[in-house]
């Protein structure tokens, strides 16, 4: 009789963590999916028309070249 209920808990266990596990594999691809997707967007569409771009921390900044062929920031924009 325990071991017929010890089987079934048991089964409960790794099936709760099973579909944790797909839970949190979904909202990490989603994350990581959306941050790429603000980066290429910061990249290709806001800093088209610089020479170089920054992403981080959802603040896109764009550089261009000042006097002396250094890169200063020319634009910077918060992603939402």
């Amino acid at each position: 009789m325990i071991k017929n209920k010890t089987w079934k808990i048991l089964a409960i266990v790794f099936i709760s963590f099973f579909i944790l596990e797909n839970l949190f594999l979904t909202f990490a691809i989603y994350s990581v999916s959306k941050e790429e997707s603000l980066q290429r967007h910061c990249f290709y569409d806001v800093c088209a028309l610089y020479p170089d771009a920054d992403y981080f921390d959802k603040v896109c900044t764009c550089y261009d070249y000042g006097y002396m062929d250094e890169l200063v920031v020319a634009k910077t924009e918060v992603m939402e």
